[in-house]
């Protein structure tokens, strides 16, 4: 079935692609009001590519309280620019 295949070549593409997919977002969280949702994958921080949670977290940690962040991430298919105030953590 060619819709199958080419599903399962998008998800391989994806797979293979840099960055983290969002697996769920805590309410009221700094991400949920940035406008990150469940399946966003997010690929830049503050404009620096991100690959791994540790680099999440390394560029996150450059973070205070009152800070906002450009997060970078891709969302059917599309890359979105959001901007993440900091109110306590960044817990997507």
């Amino acid at each position: 079935n060619e819709y199958w295949k080419d599903d399962i070549a998008a998800g391989v593409k994806q797979a293979l692609e840099p960055g983290l997919v969002v697996d769920s977002v805590t309410t009221d969280s700094a991400a949920a009001k940035g406008g990150i949702k469940e399946g966003d994958k997010i690929i830049a921080f503050n404009g620096v590519e991100v690959s791994t949670s540790a680099d999440l977290n390394y560029e996150k940690e450059k973070c205070k309280i009152g800070d906002t962040a450009t997060i970078t991430v891709v969302r059917d298919g599309k890359q979105i620019d959001m901007n993440v105030t900091f109110v306590g953590g960044f817990s997507a």
